[in-house]
């Protein structure tokens, strides 16, 4: 362990320790001085580590003579709901603004969050706050709807930018920068792009290739991924019809799953053709979305969300109905779109989400009594 990644260790416990900062400071400037002098003496990274201590340790050591921030009043939070409702009247009457002026609510959750939550921990609890009101205020005020939904991908892209280290940090963020791009090309470049540019997602699984060891087997993926694209490409383009060619991506899963590259575990011992209902499960998940993207006009844009049964069925195999929350991001993403495309409710639709919290607060109540 580096110095620098010592001292942030360190850092980052002192301060969800609730260790003032006159304290904090000193204390980094001194293990910094002590690190240094340790380094100078010989020792290996390793063995200064074991000499200073852990985080945990260094904490135990000195944590009688160090001050701690009181903890923050939450009488703010008290009467934030009180604030909220004061305020929603008081904008609503003056400004005739009802329809976006309950965005004051998110004040309450908010305030909590400012007060209680440390470190990037609260920038990561709000930016669903901030990503409602931004979405919320946009639409009502311009009437865009769409893409203006992309602002919701900051609450991942926060997550993964504030937690995620290394190179792993680029393969994390790759799907949201490509769907940021796919979107917004489709909505003011081409129409069509919806229809013929979704390959650029491909981008995610090269960029994590490359962020490994290429071996020969890789190479053979990565070849057969952009080989892929452009027949994809070429067959779509001279002949018209996308319908179905979306099979040409079965030679680099394929392959993928042969390197290992792609896993599928459906929990248990047996392996796949062991287990003939499950087979069978699949063949029929496959092919109801099949018939549907062939037989169904234009259903090829969100006959995919039948294949969401796939990862549902992994889970009901490990856990049958245990946890529910674990089926909410599908189940939610299914009505978000059915909603959307047959009942034309993409401005409201994204409410379907909610259902994520609602059910992982009502199940865990229900596990606590």
């Amino acid at each position: 362990m580096s110095k620098k990644q010592y001292l942030s260790e360190l850092l980052t416990y002192l301060i969800e320790k609730e260790v003032v900062q006159k304290d904090i400071d000193s204390i980094i400037s001194d293990y910094e001085v002590l690190y240094q002098e340790a380094l100078d003496s010989g020792l290996t990274e390793k063995e200064v580590k074991q000499k200073l201590g852990s985080k945990e340790e260094v904490f135990e050591l000195i944590k009688d003579d160090l001050k701690f921030r009181s903890k923050p009043s939450n009488k703010l939070v008290a009467i934030s709901p009180f604030i909220a409702v004061i305020s929603f009247f008081l904008i609503g009457t003056l400004t005739g603004t009802y329809e976006y002026a309950w965005l004051v609510f998110l004040l309450i959750p908010v305030s909590a969050i400012i007060l209680n939550v440390r470190g990037t921990d609260k920038l990561i609890a709000l930016t669903p706050f901030i990503a409602v009101a931004t979405f919320m205020l946009t639409g009502f005020l311009t009437g865009v709807w769409h893409p203006t939904w992309l602002v919701f991908l900051m609450i991942p892209v926060t997550a993964v930018t504030l937690k995620v280290k290394g190179l792993e940090k680029l393969v994390a963020l790759m799907p949201f920068i490509v769907l940021v791009i796919y979107i917004l090309v489709g909505t003011y470049v081409d129409s069509l792009f919806y229809v013929y540019g979704w390959p650029l997602f491909s981008l995610v699984a090269i960029v994590a290739i490359f962020l490994k060891p290429v071996t020969l087997v890789r190479f053979l993926l990565l070849v057969s991924i952009i080989f892929s694209v452009a027949l994809h490409q070429y067959l779509g383009h001279s002949t018209g019809n996308w319908n179905g060619l979306w099979l040409i991506y079965l030679l680099p899963v394929t392959i993928a799953l042969f390197t290992g590259d792609i896993r599928i575990d459906f929990g248990g011992d047996k392996k796949l053709y062991q287990r003939p209902y499950l087979i069978l499960t699949l063949l029929g998940i496959i092919a109801l979305y099949t018939v549907i993207s062939i037989f169904v006009p234009n259903a090829w844009t969100w006959s995919w969300i039948v294949l969401l049964f796939i990862p549902m069925t992994a889970i009901y195999l490990h856990q049958g109905f245990k946890q529910p929350v674990a089926y909410m991001p599908f189940i939610s993403t299914i009505l978000f779109m059915l909603l959307g495309v047959f009942g034309g409710f993409w401005q409201f639709a994204w409410l379907v989400y909610l259902l994520i919290p609602i059910v992982a607060i009502l199940t865990n109540e229900k596990e606590t009594e």
